[in-house]
């Protein structure tokens, strides 16, 4: 028998025996080598026996094989074998946490024609990055998300590596401000929009898509502009509309647009232009149950509505009060929920007695000052539940008088019970002024100590 001229390793094409890409707990690997020379071959099936359990380090399974079999001496087989031992190793465990990011990057490098392994190392590395920081600062010297945004350009037509790059980019991103900067500029924008008409049967794609938006887009004005000039706006609503049921699909969505649209009034008034608003009301409605998505849909409304008196009135139109009110109603005890709503109230309201008379006229007067009086030790939301009321109440009297004693009560509680937060008393003192206009008001105010609070 001569020197082994070649050497396989496989699972029906790295996959583990008698199992599937989803099947990654099977055990023992089964390797196939190859050995002798084209006239005199052989082929022995060898089994490695370590319980995925128990490796803690990712070389083990190639110093187990190298202890069964001789290997080449040439280095570039050696590390073809220890490449592709590391790869069987990260796919057998189920936690990549025993690995370092450059070893996953490496895998991808080796077999970036492999879709199945591509989408491995970036579920692998999503799960490397979940609450780790340290992990979070090492994948940019690894050239991870370069690689990963090569996965997603190869394997465009493959949409579980689309769905597993884009996990593994909102969590290696996620707060992360240079990771969502080299994100940016490795063509993420391009990409995943791409991705996103690409399949847009897929509502995984879809709602993955949009959480990598509002990842990468948080905070930056820059990235807020190439998403709009891009499109990213029209296609958020457009996969609404597709997945209506997927409220999944609609939470991600409505984040996305919350974040591309805040601070940005060309990407508000793009969003609008394209049926934004009246998308996201129809989602609230649809998905009333869903605390998710109200409280999503709401601060989408809130940053939508910011300045912006067209997508206010366009709100005012799909009856979006009377669904803000529901949200708050039917999740009363959720505080994201009613923070979100008090904040949307507070900007739809904004310099319109129209608008503040069809939100008066809805009910949400009283359930703003519900949401204070349940929610007491919230400082976010008795500072929103403050600013609320001072918008829903500013010139204009009925709205005053609903909110009355009850109104009084709860702005004064909040100041007393919040005094080392500026916004509460900022926006309390706000509120007093505004229901102070009311002449019954105003004494009532006076008699409970408003003056002192």
């Amino acid at each position: 028998m001569c020197i082994r001229d070649s050497l396989e390793l496989t699972l029906a094409r790295y996959r583990f025996r008698g199992g599937d890409s989803q099947d990654r707990g099977s055990w023992p690997l089964q390797v196939k080598v190859e050995s002798g020379t084209a006239e005199d071959r052989e082929i022995e099936v060898q089994e490695v026996q370590d319980d995925p359990e128990e490796i803690s380090d990712p070389w083990r399974a190639v110093r187990q094989f190298k202890n069964t079999a001789e290997l080449p001496t040439e280095d570039d087989d050696v590390e073809s074998v220890a490449s592709t031992m590391r790869i069987i190793t990260l796919r057998s465990t189920r936690d990549g946490r025993q690995a370092e990011p450059e070893d996953v990057v490496e895998c991808m490098r080796q077999f970036a024609d492999d879709a199945a392994i591509q989408e491995d190392a970036c579920s692998t590395l999503c799960r490397m990055m979940e609450g780790s920081v340290e992990n979070q600062d090492k994948v940019s010297d690894a050239g991870c998300i370069e690689q990963i945004m090569v996965a997603v350009r190869q394997h465009s037509g493959r949409a579980d590596v689309q769905e597993a790059a884009f996990k593994a980019l909102v969590n290696i991103a996620w707060a992360h401000p240079e990771n969502q900067a080299t994100a940016v500029a490795a063509d993420s924008i391009t990409l995943v929009l791409s991705s996103m008409r690409l399949h847009q049967a897929n509502e995984r794609v879809q709602e993955h898509a949009a959480w990598v938006f509002q990842c990468i887009a948080a905070g930056n004005t820059s990235t807020q502009n190439q998403a709009g000039e891009s499109g990213v706006m029209g296609q958020i609503v457009t996969s609404m509309q597709a997945h209506v049921e997927h409220a999944a699909v609609q939470e991600a969505a409505c984040g996305a647009l919350q974040i591309l649209t805040s601070n940005h009034m060309e990407n508000k008034g793009l969003a609008g232009a394209v049926g934004a608003v009246e998308r996201i009301v129809a989602s609230m409605r649809k998905h009333m149950q869903h605390a998710g998505v109200q409280e999503a849909a709401c601060g989408a409304l809130w940053s939508l509505a910011v300045n912006h008196s067209e997508n206010r009135e366009r709100a005012k139109e799909a009856e979006v009060f009377v669904q803000v009110v529901t949200a708050m109603q039917v999740h009363v005890q959720h505080g994201g929920v009613q923070f979100q709503a008090c904040g949307a109230l507070r900007n739809l309201t904004a310099d319109s007695t129209n608008l503040k008379m069809a939100a008066g006229a809805a009910g949400a007067v009283e359930h703003v000052v519900a949401s204070m009086k349940q929610h007491v030790e919230d400082a976010d939301v008795q500072e929103q539940g403050c600013a609320a009321l001072r918008s829903l109440t500013s010139s204009y009297l009925t709205n005053k008088e609903l909110a009355g004693v009850k109104g009084i009560t709860a702005v004064i509680q909040a100041m007393r019970g919040h005094g080392g937060s500026a916004g509460v008393q900022k926006h309390g003192c706000g509120a007093l002024r505004s229901l102070a206009a009311n002449a019954g008001n105003k004494v009532t105010i006076a008699g409970m100590g408003g003056i002192e609070a």
